[in-house]
């Protein structure tokens, strides 16, 4: 995982040259490190660029807070089944099944064709497939606090993620939406953000790729 993936003392140096797992190179981005954050800026931005460039990399947080407690953004790991064991949780993580928060609670997946791909899904569509309408989602749980959840998409090739939908403002627990028509030309995804007056959430990507750009060992079926 690239920590400090920004320029700085610490910064990560090799943005340029930096493979992600298509490649055999990086497994994932330290978007969170310690304090608190918001927006699609700094490191977040630096993960995103990777995305567009064609780098498959998941989101992780890292405390970084030596020795002050520090109630910063938490990995969050969502157990669907699986038993509650260390070497489960470390396979749930390293297939990028958890969101980041220091609150919400916001889990993202993706439905296509009655089928429910949790956040960290990477789909490899069939050879010529067809474009297709696609919802993708957001669960939350926000409590007593207030906010609003972005859902975004984005594509290999492009010069930045695109807004697909914003909420409204929420409160308590439920899921929100949107409808959308799967572009199968390129790698794509769809993320969820949240932002509260309780906290902040990045839900990790769900991911969808033509055949032909990629090994089907990273299809989740």
């Amino acid at each position: 995982i690239a920590n400090h993936p920004t320029a700085g003392t610490f910064g990560w140096e090799s943005y340029s040259g930096t493979t992600g797992q298509e490649a055999g190179g990086l497994h994932g981005v330290e978007i969170w490190n310690g304090g608190a954050q918001t927006g699609q800026g700094a490191a977040v931005g630096r993960w995103i660029e990777w995305l567009l460039d064609g780098r498959l990399l998941y989101a992780y947080s890292g405390s970084d807070t030596h020795s002050q407690a520090v109630a910063y953004g938490a990995n969050c790991v969502l157990f669907n089944g699986e038993d509650f064991t260390p070497a489960n949780l470390n396979d749930l993580l390293k297939r990028g099944r958890h969101y980041i928060s220091d609150g919400p609670v916001l889990i993202g997946d993706v439905v296509i064709g009655g089928q429910a791909l949790s956040m960290g899904a990477v789909q490899t569509l069939p050879p010529n497939a067809p474009a297709t309408s696609v919802n993708a989602r957001a669960h939350y749980n926000f409590g007593s606090s207030t906010g609003t959840i972005t859902l975004f998409h984005g594509r290999v090739g492009d010069n930045s993620e695109s807004v697909l939908s914003q909420s409204g403002t929420l409160t308590g627990e439920g899921f929100y939406e949107f409808s959308h028509t799967l572009d199968v030309s390129a790698r794509t995804w769809y993320r969820a953000y949240a932002e509260t007056n309780g906290g902040t959430a990045y839900a990790n990507p769900v991911f969808f790729q033509p055949s032909a750009s990629d090994p089907t060992a990273y299809c989740s079926a």
